[in-house]
């Protein structure tokens, strides 16, 4: 085998090629962190909220009932805020009349929203900066009414919210009490907005539907230690 004209060039292909495979290897891992692990929330908000309320029924009932939706859309869908918040972990626990979500949005968002409401100082990140309430949609048509259902509208404000923040997203677990899913309950809306000299309507995203699939689950042990660990 002949040797190489020049060990500097020989040296250089090497380190250039090196450097090649450093690249591609960022990219990859750079690519798996964006899509699988940029989303993850902070440790302390991926259980459910152990507030007063609820612990107080866990511990008469010793159980609870999770219901679940998966088949909402969990992300705003209008032209101009299309999958601008989203909403994850959305659990209606039925015996305690509550509901607790995970609401996210990239903290880009927040300089886009400045801009758009002429907002000065821009929102600041990690803190809670949006109001959100949900609307509850319920029939009240009497018994035998034939035509269009008499809707009522009910909106419930969140009475605990904890705020956690990442490198791209910012994350506040809310908890809605007082929130009873009866038969009459037709949807469930979660509008989100900011609320300035006027109100400004930023979003919303359907967290029930009367006519769509439920699931029922018992607590995890994840949960069931959270509650636990707070009487």
């Amino acid at each position: 085998m002949g040797r190489p004209r020049s060990y500097v060039l020989w040296i250089l292909g090497h380190v250039l090629r090196a450097l090649f495979a450093l690249l591609i290897a960022f990219v990859c891992l750079f690519l798996g962190w964006r899509v699988f692990l940029s989303k993850r929330p902070p440790k302390e908000l991926r259980e459910i909220s152990a507030n007063e309320v609820l612990v107080n029924v866990y511990a008469q009932h010793g159980a609870l009932t999770v219901m679940e939706q998966p088949e909402q859309v969990r992300y705003t869908e209008g032209e101009d805020n299309y999958a601008d918040y989203h909403v994850a972990n959305c659990v209606f626990l039925e015996e305690a009349d509550q509901v607790q979500l995970l609401f996210f949005y990239n903290n880009s968002t927040l300089q886009g929203v400045s801009e758009t409401l002429a907002i000065d100082p821009a929102l600041p990140r990690g803190e809670e900066v949006f109001g959100v309430e949900l609307l509850l949609l319920v029939d009240v048509s009497p018994e035998g009414h034939v035509g269009d259902p008499v809707i009522e509208e009910r909106v419930v404000h969140a009475t605990h919210a904890e705020v956690g923040t990442t490198s791209l997203y910012t994350f506040v677990r809310y908890t809605f009490d007082d929130v009873d899913i009866t038969d009459d309950v037709a949807v469930v809306y979660f509008d989100i907005y900011y609320e300035g000299a006027e109100r400004s309507e930023l979003g919303t995203i359907r967290l029930y539907h009367k006519e769509s699939k439920a699931e029922y689950r018992e607590l995890t042990k994840k949960e069931q230690s959270v509650l636990e660990g707070s009487k």
